[in-house]
């Protein structure tokens, strides 16, 4: 299994995992099922990453998508034309309720990185590949990723708070919770790079 930058063709693959990943997170405000979900995530967020200054790599096999995670480093948000044309349509199919649920949600974990950080924004592994040590593997992609770039002095994500099993791989791999970050219902986490 390698990982690489996420290509055209993996962007359903990689919907369908972070949709799935974070259905718990959107699961209280929308009314929408698990599969309007997938769309959404895919029209407004992975296919546009780039637009958000995001940039998304995945855990591959063959043709198949075990893993993958998004990260924030030099934020550049450019809303195109084809971005805002993608809203309206979800907006028209899903209703402006549901929209601006998902839009709000969506923004309570969103960050800005300041200078010297890079933010993760989702690191989310298939359910049918949990407990193969793929979210390690993820996660020493992401290390080596920032060791590379000279200027990254931290690492930073939001996790539910409920989600212990995501604190204890952030842990292990040296994050520490700065609960003066710390938001409602997630935690902060930030490792400090050497």
């Amino acid at each position: 299994m390698k990982i690489e930058e996420m290509q055209e063709e993996d962007v359903k693959q990689v919907s369908e995992i972070v949709a799935h990943a974070l259905k718990d997170k959107f699961q209280e405000t929308l009314s929408i099922p698990e599969r309007t979900l997938q769309k959404l995530v895919k029209l407004l967020w992975i296919s546009e990453a780039e637009a958000y200054g995001m940039k998304v790599y995945v855990a591959k096999e063959k043709d198949t998508i075990y893993g993958a995670y998004g990260i924030t480093y030099k934020p550049t948000v450019v809303p195109s034309v084809r971005l805002l044309a993608k809203v309206k349509k979800m907006t028209d199919y899903i209703g402006w309720k549901d929209m601006q649920n998902f839009l709000t949600v969506s923004r309570k974990t969103r960050r800005r990185p300041g200078k010297g950080e890079a933010f993760i924004d989702f690191v989310a592994v298939r359910e049918d590949a949990r407990d193969q040590k793929i979210g390690h593997l993820l996660m020493t992609s992401i290390s080596s990723w920032a060791l590379r770039r000279r200027s990254v002095k931290e690492l930073t994500l939001y996790v539910l708070k409920e989600n212990e099993r995501a604190h204890h791989l952030y842990e292990k791999f040296g994050f520490q919770v700065d609960p003066a970050k710390e938001k409602k219902n997630y935690r902060f986490f930030r490792q400090v790079l050497k």
